[in-house]
């Protein structure tokens, strides 16, 4: 395979910050993130993007983020925390020495590495803190005159939503100078203080999200190693596969159908190849709106909740699919804002976040699915007179997780593109038994 010749710099905000700013609290939706998790894209472009405008650009869009210039720390309560703020982020320019394909029907896995030689060299600590850059950018031009950029944030900084703000924010200082609507990079809850009478009443409370144990449960990895593919899903499809999952006497979104078409169809692979307790699904849950927690316009860090349930291993297998989609409906949209609120106290409340873990079992196969198609993924990052090609995230080695799905809108607006990996022997049984058609 070609490889890129790169040159790397660290890049701080354009101004000096306060000598007291050393520190940034992160809140507790931040803190369910493991601090070596990132969210990564590629952004691939037909025409060429000046990278001195750019690496110049990123310094003023740090005036606005200078949080990200940081490296995570981990508090003594076990909880991660942004530390050494100036220590700068990375800023990459390669060159690639072959052309890359510029077509409509690009999809991530065909570009180098499957997207991976145009991001930026990660190899963080998964044991303590991760000792890497928060941000990281490279911008690699191809002999045709494309570049593309990859983009990477820790995912205990933002989220999805946040990532792409980000995003907007620096394609808009390229283009003018300066952000119009400055982000709110803030953490909601991250300096609420408890009296210990407080701290006592919140601790009472039970939480669906998270548990405490003294003992960590052991990552179990597949006996046959994940493979990632993206299935691209028409409008006309997903139309079928609602019409399909949809009760006679009920409502569901298209999400809820295709999460549970997947849900279903990849138990039952599983069930063939003897995993009968793969029941376990996760969905993560935007808490943003007013009809939840209400967060501020262009709030930055995660607003995301990621609670998990699990369905009896005959009702999975056996049920019609509009009653496996009923039941996602339902479970997505099971708990309110006071409930909400309740677990991130609770959480915040604890004096060893070490020990707080999340429901979703990691001992054996499950399934979790994130919606990508409700954030703006291709709208605002023209840097130059040009919309990009393709915005796709990569399967990392982090990401390549067996079980582990996005849906990214199509940039022709014709339906989405699910980003899945799957063990290679689930896939050989979906491709031998009709995969997701119905």
């Amino acid at each position: 395979m070609a490889s890129a010749s790169s040159s790397n710099s660290s890049v701080v905000g354009s101004k000096p910050l306060p000598s007291s700013y050393t520190t940034h609290q992160l809140g507790p939706i931040d803190h369910q993130l493991p601090p070596f998790i990132p969210v990564a894209c590629i952004y691939l472009y037909r025409h060429p993007i000046d990278s001195l405008k750019l690496r110049n650009a990123l310094a003023v869009l740090l005036d606005t983020y200078p949080h990200l210039t940081g490296r995570i720390g981990i508090r003594a309560d076990g909880a991660p925390e942004v530390e050494r703020i100036g220590t700068g982020v990375d800023f990459i320019t390669a060159t690639w020495p072959e052309d890359i394909e510029l077509s409509s029907s690009t999809v991530v896995t065909d570009l180098p590495d499957g997207g991976n030689a145009l991001l930026a060299p990660f190899a963080p600590s998964t044991t303590g803190p991760p000792a890497v850059p928060i941000l990281s950018i490279q911008h690699t031009s191809f002999p045709n005159g494309a570049v593309a950029l990859g983009i990477r944030v820790l995912h205990c900084c933002c989220d999805a939503a946040g990532y792409f703000l980000l995003v907007r924010h620096l394609a808009e200082v390229y283009r003018t100078g300066g952000i119009a609507e400055p982000p709110v990079i803030n953490s909601f809850l991250a300096e609420v203080q408890f009296s210990d009478e407080e701290r006592e009443e919140v601790l009472s409370i039970e939480s669906s999200g998270s548990s405490v144990t003294e003992t960590q449960p052991t990552f179990v990895p597949p006996t046959s190693p994940p493979a990632g593919r993206i299935l691209r899903f028409t409008k006309s499809e997903l139309e079928k596969i609602k019409a399909a999952a949809t009760p006679s006497n009920g409502w569901i979104s298209t999400f809820d159908a295709l999460s549970a078409l997947i849900y279903q169809r990849i138990y039952r692979a599983r069930c063939s190849l003897g995993q009968t307790n793969a029941t376990a699904f996760l969905s993560s849950i935007d808490q943003r709106a007013a009809s939840r927690l209400n967060f501020p316009p262009n709030y930055f860090p995660n607003g995301i909740t990621a609670p998990t349930f699990e369905l009896a291993p005959s009702e999975l297998a056996d049920a019609p699919l509009s009653t496996i989609a009923t039941r996602v409906h339902d479970f997505l949209r099971s708990e309110d804002s006071d409930h909400i609120l309740s677990m991130l106290k609770w959480f915040t409340a604890q004096p060893n976040k070490s020990k707080s873990l999340s429901r979703f079992p990691v001992d054996r196969p499950g399934f979790m699915i994130s919606q990508w198609t409700n954030v703006k993924t291709y709208e605002g990052v023209s840097f130059e007179d040009e919309d990009p090609l393709l915005v796709a995230t990569p399967f990392t080695p982090i990401s390549l997780l067996n079980g582990l799905a996005y849906t990214l809108p199509r940039k022709d607006g014709d339906g989405l593109e699910l980003a899945i990996a799957l063990s290679e022997n689930v896939w050989e049984v979906l491709d031998r038994t009709g995969g997701f058609e119905v």
